[in-house]
């Protein structure tokens, strides 16, 4: 595995120099390693990711020990999985295939998009969280992983041809940041595809309340309210307007209806391009 993409220190933006031992960045002195499974460890070492703020949240101890298993559940059950393939698939309507194109997956998480596109050892996967994507290599795929806070994303400017993220916006804090840097890594003329659950909508919030929402209410005795707090920060409304700051959207697809309504389906997904007017 080998990353074909410059990689840049998270801190001072400088470029980082390679050896066998992992990267350092001879302007301001970090210094970052490679993970076990050729992960690669570029999480900020002085501009401190703004999600560890998050993660000593009281709300987010209590929830931790069932983060994971509340995750599973969407991929477990028949459902629910279903309801989740409809992003991974939507985007590959909207951008087509990865092949001669550089592209970024950001929040890749165990990597349930490589198994939507064709040149899976080109993807570069993005997350915060490295066991996760420690199941990505029990795929035996080998494309570069790394680790990055995405309000810090080690990449220069202009790197990509593609940006996608599925199932993730609705998971970042900081969204505006993050929409910023994804501006800056992504080419002039690279497309930015993105896909979420429609948080905040009466259908999927209907849903969620006869679904997980009772069992985990009945196995742990969780409050729901605090886990959304937790896991979906954002709404779906919020995503679309934080996103038009800075891009043009082109196309949208509602799924499962096909009307534009955040209350009558449960999932968004849509094509845009920078607004060149900022540059």
């Amino acid at each position: 595995m080998s990353c074909n993409i410059e990689l840049i220190c998270p801190d001072c933006r400088s470029k980082l120099q390679h050896d066998s031992r992992g990267y350092n960045c001879l302007a301001c002195g970090s210094s970052f390693e490679i993970l076990d499974e050729n992960i690669i460890d570029l999480l900020p070492k002085h501009n401190k990711a703004g999600d560890e703020i998050i993660y000593r949240h009281s709300d987010y101890k209590s929830q931790f020990p069932y983060l994971s298993e509340i995750r599973n559940y969407f991929y477990t059950k028949k459902l629910a999985a279903w309801s989740m393939s409809w992003g991974h698939k939507n985007l590959i309507r909207l951008i087509g295939g990865n092949v001669n194109r550089t592209q970024v997956d950001l929040g890749i998480g165990r990597g349930d998009h490589y198994d939507y596109v064709d040149d899976k050892n080109s993807l570069i996967g993005v997350d915060y969280d490295a066991d996760a994507m420690r199941d990505i290599r029990k795929k035996g795929i080998d494309a570069p992983l790394v680790r990055a806070d995405i309000t810090r994303l080690p990449f220069p400017d202009q790197s990509f041809d593609v940006v996608t993220s599925t199932n993730a916006f609705e998971h970042f804090y900081y969204i505006e940041v993050c929409i910023e840097e994804i501006y800056r890594i992504l080419k002039n003329d690279g497309v930015l595809a993105v896909s979420f659950p429609i948080v905040g909508g009466w259908l999927m919030d209907t849903l969620s309340r006869f679904g997980p929402q009772r069992e985990f209410k009945r196995r742990y005795g969780l409050n729901w309210d605090k886990v959304l707090k937790v896991e979906h920060c954002n709404t779906s409304r919020y995503i679309l307007e934080a996103v038009r700051r800075l891009f043009i959207i082109k196309k949208i697809i509602w799924s499962p209806f096909v009307i534009s309504s955040h209350n009558l389906n449960m999932f968004v997904t849509f094509q845009a391009y920078k607004n060149l007017e900022f540059i």
